[in-house]
């Protein structure tokens, strides 16, 4: 283990020196060539020249203070200081626009400091990883693996919080009332469609002794039944296997009184199945039987008298006081023909060798069911609590299917099941960490590019132990699997910001064609471009300019794309000139708009965050509006607007490096499509990058990201997100080091990536204590 560490350390290193260096434009340092990084030679010129006006012992308003910086020995003491000044370094926002500006080798001569000299904090594994539940697109396709049914219970559950950009993100996962509630009800519904109880010519007897229910007459229970001796009822609840005709079985009598006999009200649900005159005898009763329809679950009934009548002076003493007495009631059914056992049934039920002997079938038909619910070998005591549930339903004169449903709701509501509950794997080191054992690691990997639980052969190769000696070995096979379309909803989607079409409106007199079944279209082109990246094993690298992309007849005419017809999506080559690469999509263009005009605010934003991973501040208080007219009470074109942005210092220290980004694609409106004025203006794309970068049109900014190392390290960073189900912290940063390294060795190949991610130290560990905590400056 420790051999590992070391060498994830030094490999992140290299990493971080390569990728500063071709960042700036200048060679990647090599053993030999040069001395190694000197505090008094590298940072602290950096600071004095660069830093002190604004970060001395008396700082700006706003600036924290770099006092503390004052050798080489502050590097383990401040680290966490020493590393967010090189962040804004190396991402152009210090020393902001207008101070003096370092030169290339001064810059990457102090970076290179920082990164050899501070400590990674807690870099054994990273943060801390979170219990995480199941989200909703996790259960619906868990539960179709495990059970073949395709439930739709599961969109009744409250929408998924989002944290880190996903929403398969521990922290943001919580467990409401509501949602514990919407749980029980799928439970009951799943297991309903599952499993099919009735007996073939033998419909199941539910039978209810009066005087064990409740009544509104707690006083009426005498003996072996109750007598409800004025207007009341009794009160109970049947479990229907599923929707279907039953019959309200009564044994019952009455004393009489009056001119009527008594009356008793039958309900289920609350709604009148029958009203009966009951006129038999206490001494002989009868019995009642009408039939009823009903939905399948836990449905309430009830038994009411409704026609008291008491005259003490009547004549005879026995017609004075009309009662109703019940001794019992059944629900039985469903009476109509049963269906045909589903797949999920004989799937559940492969294992039944039938007879007599209730335990030891429940074992053999549960114990591969909890395994696979669980993700791990089921204990023994958990077994026995199951088994328990189904004795306890035969005992009752369920039948044994029956019994097996309850246990199936006791399975789809354990933690054990909604949440990802991982076993440690051995010891934790000092730093709190422990390896996962197999079958999590199983579970994180399947749910990680599945998003649904392990297959047969990931769960063998767990219990041979492979997984924690080779967690990369199955991941080309399970790309390779369909279920591997999960990583474009839910990754893809949501690193993209895709979902995001679902709720925007762009204006219809403005742009008409932009209706739904076109927005429509522009999400399923980028979900079969991504798709084609996965499946080809491509360099994630074409997301950004690869010159083919997927349209229909109708997305063709929006794109102005010639020789398309029909509704079926086809695969086009592109010229690389207007479109190439998912940053000229219009699902992509259309999210960053607003729905009337373009923004590139909106735009430069989502590119620095979602393409190049750097994080952009919310505006300063009393930003607002930039004014409409420029010089001489003109209207002001875009690009003047935008400018005003570098004028105010409260604003240009983010729009230097947000406004040239979103500037670059004005060639596209609103809604994606291309255009060359913009009003009575020719459109401009050209801009000018904080490190000096020049590029005039979209094709030469996308080839100035492609070469851009920040974006490797974005997607890597996006991609360890959404793989541990927790945001990132610096004490991540040697692994993402290491992840990008490796990945820019093979190519940058998709695969190269998830690998990478796979075997890195945070995903195949569990953190079980708290990192220490950083400095609070």
């Amino acid at each position: 283990m420790r051999r590992r560490l070391v060498l994830s350390a030094v490999a992140a290193a290299v990493g971080v020196a390569g990728g500063v260096a071709a960042m700036l434009g200048a060679p990647a340092a090599r053993g030999g060539d040069a001395p190694g990084p000197d505090f008094g030679r590298d940072a602290k010129p950096f600071l004095e020249a660069y830093c002190a006006d604004c970060h001395g012992d008396l700082p700006v308003e706003g600036a924290p203070t770099f006092a503390a910086l004052r050798d080489a020995a502050s590097a383990t003491s401040e680290a966490g200081l020493w590393r967010r000044a090189a962040e804004r370094v190396r991402a152009g926002e210090m020393p902001p626009s207008g101070a003096l500006a370092p030169t290339a080798d001064a810059k990457l001569r102090f970076l290179r400091w920082v990164e050899a000299a501070t400590p990674a904090p807690a870099a054994a594994a990273g943060g801390r990883s979170p219990l995480r539940r199941l989200n909703r697109m996790e259960y619906h396709r868990t539960i179709a693996d495990l059970l073949g049914v395709d439930e739709t219970a599961s969109q009744r559950f409250p929408s998924d919080e989002v944290g880190a950009g996903f929403d398969r993100t521990g922290e943001a996962l919580s467990l409401s009332p509501l949602l514990v509630e919407r749980y029980a009800e799928a439970a009951e519904k799943i297991a309903e469609l599952a499993i099919v109880v009735e007996e073939p010519g033998r419909p199941a007897v539910r039978r209810f002794e009066a005087e064990a229910l409740s009544s509104s007459l707690p006083s009426s229970a005498q003996g072996s039944g109750r007598n409800l001796f004025t207007n009341g009822e009794i009160r109970g609840e049947a479990r229907l296997p599923r929707e279907g005709t039953y019959l309200f079985r009564v044994r019952c009598a009455s004393t009489p009184a009056g001119d009527e006999p008594a009356q008793m009200l039958l309900t289920v649900d609350g709604k009148g199945v029958a009203a009966v005159d009951v006129t038999a005898d206490p001494k002989t009763g009868e019995v009642v039987e009408k039939p009823f329809r009903a939905r399948g679950g836990t449905r309430p009934f009830a038994v009411a008298f409704t026609n008291d009548f008491y005259d003490p002076k009547h004549q005879d003493p026995a017609r004075r006081d009309r009662n109703l007495l019940v001794d019992w009631i059944e629900i039985v059914g469903p009476t109509d023909p049963p269906p045909a056992p589903p797949e999920s049934h004989r799937r559940l039920f492969a294992n039944d060798p039938g007879g007599d002997d209730v335990a030891a079938r429940a074992r053999r038909v549960l114990g591969p069911l909890a395994t696979r619910a669980f993700r791990r070998p089921v204990r023994p005591a958990e077994l026995d609590r199951l088994v328990g549930l189904v004795r306890e339903a035969v005992a009752d004169g369920a039948p044994f299917a029956e019994g097996i449903r309850d246990a199936l709701e006791a399975v789809l509501v354990s933690p054990h099941f909604l949440f990802q509950v991982e076993e440690a794997g051995g010891p934790p080191d000092a730093a709190g960490v422990t390896p996962l054992d197999d079958d999590a690691l199983a579970a994180r990997l399947s749910y990680f590019l599945w998003s649904t639980m392990p297959d047969a052969a990931l769960t063998a190769a767990a219990a041979r132990g492979e997984l924690g000696r080779a967690p990369a070995a199955p991941v080309r096979r399970m790309l390779a699997d369909p279920r591997a379309g999960a990583l474009v909803d839910g990754f893809a989607d949501q690193w993209l910001t895709l979902r995001r079409l679902a709720t925007a409106t762009p204006d219809p007199e403005r742009f008409p064609a932009a209706d739904a079944a076109l927005r429509a279209d522009l999400l399923r082109e980028t979900e079969m471009f991504f798709e084609a990246i996965v499946q080809e094993d491509r360099s994630v690298l074409d997301l950004l300019d690869a010159p083919f992309t997927f349209v229909n007849e109708r997305l063709a005419k929006h794109y102005g794309i010639p020789g398309v017809a029909g509704d079926r999506f086809r695969r086009v080559a592109l010229d690389g000139e207007r479109r190439a690469g998912v940053l000229t999509h219009g699902s992509v263009l259309l999210v960053t708009s607003y729905p009337t005009r373009t923004s590139p605010v909106k735009r430069g934003k989502w590119l620095l965050e979602q393409v190049l991973g750097q994080t952009v501040p919310p505006p300063p208080p009393g930003a607002g509006d930039l004014p409409a007219t420029g010089a001489e009470g003109r209207p002001a074109t875009l690009r003047e607007r935008m400018a005003q942005h570098l004028r105010d210092p409260a604003c240009a220290a983010c729009h230097q490096r947000l406004d040239p980004l979103g500037l670059a694609f004005e060639n596209y409106d609103a809604v994606g499509a291309w255009r060359t004025r913009d009003g009575d203006g020719d459109v401009d794309p050209s801009g000018v990058l904080p490190d000096g970068r020049k590029f005039a049109t979209p094709k030469q900014l996308r080839a100035l990201l492609r070469a851009d190392p920040a974006f490797p390290r974005g997607f890597a960073t996006h991609l360890l997100t959404y793989a541990l189900g927790r945001a990132t912290t610096p004490a991540d940063a040697p692994h993402l080091d290491a992840i990008v390294a490796r990945a820019t060795r093979e190519g940058h190949r998709f695969s190269a990536y998830v690998e990478a991610v796979v075997e890195s130290v945070p995903f195949r560990s569990l953190r079980t204590a708290a990192p220490p905590p950083e400095s609070p400056r």
